[in-house]
């Protein structure tokens, strides 16, 4: 019941509304990945031991002193957390009618160190993508499968096989302050970019966006840190290098207005995915393709 009253106050599903598109320059949903015609990119490095993550996962507790900033106490926390993630799936030219293959490139973070990363549903086709291939702080390179996908929530959980994985931080995000610093962690413009940090503040808090003129998210974090194509599905965080949010888009042609998911919208949902994640078949009862 508390899930599917956070889905209905967090977004009016599939209601069409006779208003004007307020927000046309709004880039979301695979806009707010790096899209390709054909997915060319290759990951570096070669994989570690089937199932061994070989990544060093101390936990790192953040005490800045004047010798270090809050940004670089987090980040020095949080980047192994952060994975780069590419989708491939088989689209249909409405024009031609041909068939081809689309790629997307975003980012990720991990939640649970057994392997569950938490990103945009669109970083993986809401649910649909053919190949995903999570790409770790270490080089690794591993295939994943989607357990849950919300095209609503624009949220998705995928898993890599394996454990010890370095699990990020989870926050409050109930207890944001407007001003306080916030983080970004992810992989604007792909790969090649992986990881970027980027830091601001806390901007504003339950804003509203219209996707179209029919759809709009709601609750949303505002920031300036700057969040940029490729950031989808990469964790927003405070200043004890917890996850507060999942960047998921930004205003066009604008400058410091990214928006992310609060991270206790998502909470019970991954508490759930993790609780089940040993069920048998669990991708038929958990994806929802909408």
């Amino acid at each position: 019941m508390d899930e599917e009253n956070n889905r209905n106050d967090y977004s009016n599903k599939k209601k069409k509304r006779s208003v004007a598109y307020p927000f046309k320059s709004v880039i979301y949903a695979v806009i707010g990945g790096l899209i390709t015609s054909v997915l060319v990119l290759q990951f570096p490095g070669v994989s570690s031991a089937e199932g061994v993550y070989t990544g060093n996962t101390q936990q790192i507790i953040i005490t800045p002193k004047d010798d270090i900033t809050t940004v670089e106490a987090v980040a020095m926390k949080s980047m192994k957390s952060v994975v780069g993630i590419t989708s491939t799936d088989t689209v249909e030219d409405l024009v031609s009618g041909q068939s081809g293959i689309q790629g997307v490139v975003g980012s990720g973070v991990i939640v649970n160190s057994k392997g569950y990363v938490l990103t945009n549903a669109h970083v993986v086709f809401y649910g649909n993508a053919k190949n995903i291939n999570v790409m770790f702080e270490n080089g690794d390179k591993k295939p994943a499968k989607i357990l849950w996908s919300d095209s609503i929530l624009d949220l998705a959980i995928v898993k890599v096989d394996g454990s010890g994985y370095p699990a990020a931080d989870i926050g409050d995000s109930d207890k944001l302050n407007i001003g306080e610093l916030a983080v970004a962690i992810g992989n604007p413009l792909g790969v090649g970019f992986e990881r970027s940090v980027t830091s601001g503040i806390i901007s504003g808090l339950n804003r509203t966006v219209w996707i179209d003129q029919y759809n709009k998210l709601e609750n949303l974090i505002q920031t300036n840190a700057a969040i940029n194509l490729g950031n989808s599905g990469g964790p927003l965080l405070n200043k004890r290098g917890e996850v507060i949010g999942i960047n998921t888009f930004k205003l066009e042609a604008t400058e410091g207005l990214g928006f992310a998911i609060p991270i206790n919208i998502v909470k019970p949902r991954i508490d759930q995915v993790i609780k089940d994640g040993e069920k048998i078949n669990i991708e038929l009862k958990l994806v929802e393709k909408i």
